[in-house]
Parts: structure tokens; C-alpha cells; sequence
């Protein structure tokens, strides 16, 4: 394995991880706090914007397009 694809690989675990993290500490809150309807709400919209931000940073990361 080439250097560039070990940074890739790295750089996606290391994503997936932060998203992982931040998913299971929301759901976490969630079961401490479930009286309250809107703090699942703020999670799942958490949630997708956490993945939406890795995918875009995922993308960042390949730079430009030569097409």
C-alpha cells in the first residue's frame, strides 16, 4: 500500500470515527433526556449533518476534478 491510499484510508477511518462518536453520545443523551421529543429531533438532524460534513471533507480530500 502506497502512501496516498494509506493517507485516504486513514483519513476515512478517522472520519467515520468522529461520526461514530458523535452519533453514539447523541443517542446516548437521547435515552437520558427521551421526555423530551426534541432533543431526538436534534439528533437525528445532528446525525445528518455530521455525515453530510464527512462526506464533503471526503471529497475535500481528493482534490479537484481533472474532468
Amino acid at each position: 500500500m502506497d502512501d496516498a491510499t494509506f493517507q485516504k484510508v486513514r483519513f476515512r477511518f478517522f472520519v467515520a470515527l468522529l461520526t461514530g462518536v458523535a452519533a453514539l453520545s447523541l443517542l446516548v443523551a437521547g435515552f437520558f433526556v427521551a421526555a423530551v421529543p426534541l432533543t431526538t429531533a436534534a439528533a437525528c438532524l445532528f446525525l445528518i449533518c455530521m455525515t453530510a460534513l464527512a462526506q464533503w471533507l471526503e471529497l475535500a480530500s481528493r482534490g479537484p476534478s481533472n474532468n
